[in-house]
């Protein structure tokens, strides 16, 4: 069974009411309602990223005898585990992205009976920098948010990143970046290497906190 992610709903079922929390649908940022969907559907187009992902591992992986001539046909399979790792940590960047502005346009609310003019935590790197806006929700995700932080700066950013582009995990997919902060040789590079599924399930352990916050 492949590590999906499925807390929000299950793979390709239909939306229902019971997969919406009560969410506003007037707000200067739009109907949040349709955020919401987005999202969910979102997850859709993730886990199909994420089942090929593992089931071209496994056609690399389950080979009992090398032929050149097969190697050549997966080449394309090879290459593509990289891209579709980095499409993966995008698209659970994003949505954190927008779950974290999401929290804070309803909490603020909440606090003033108003809408905020501006979103001011609004993304994963400013959520880990604020220690006081739902501490203990940072608290118990911040090392998965620092994690995803850190490396989709280092997809989107570090020249060098282009070094792991050999790298790939000999027993199941994993998470290679290389990070060299501003690309300035002075900075030490940083090496990351995580497996997949210890994202993806860690992940879905923050989505459920999330939806519980966005119930209250």
């Amino acid at each position: 069974m492949y590590p999906i992610i499925e807390v929000l709903k299950k793979h390709y079922a239909f939306l229902n009411d019971n997969d919406i929390p009560n969410l506003p649908s007037n707000t200067p940022y739009g109907n949040l309602i349709l955020s919401w969907e987005e999202i969910q559907q979102r997850f859709d187009n993730v886990n199909d990223l994420i089942i090929t992902l593992y089931e071209d591992f496994e056609i690399i992986n389950n080979r009992e005898d090398y032929d050149v001539n097969v190697a050549i046909k997966l080449t394309h399979k090879y290459y593509k585990q990289k891209f579709l790792t980095e499409q993966i940590i995008y698209w659970l960047r994003r949505t954190g992205d927008e779950l974290i502005s999401m929290l804070y346009i309803l909490d603020y609310h909440k606090k003033n009976q108003t809408y905020p003019g501006r979103i001011k935590i609004e993304s994963i790197g400013n959520f880990i920098k604020y220690e006081h806006f739902l501490p203990e929700l940072r608290k118990r995700h911040f090392k998965l948010l620092n994690l995803l932080n850190e490396i989709s700066n280092a997809y989107k950013h570090s020249f060098i990143n282009s070094e792991t582009h050999l790298h790939r995990g000999s027993e199941f997919p994993v998470v290679f970046a290389l990070s060299l902060i501003y690309n300035n040789t002075k900075n030490e590079p940083k090496f990351y290497s995580v497996k997949l599924s210890d994202v993806l399930n860690e992940y879905t352990i923050f989505l459920e906190d999330v939806k519980k916050h966005l119930l209250v």
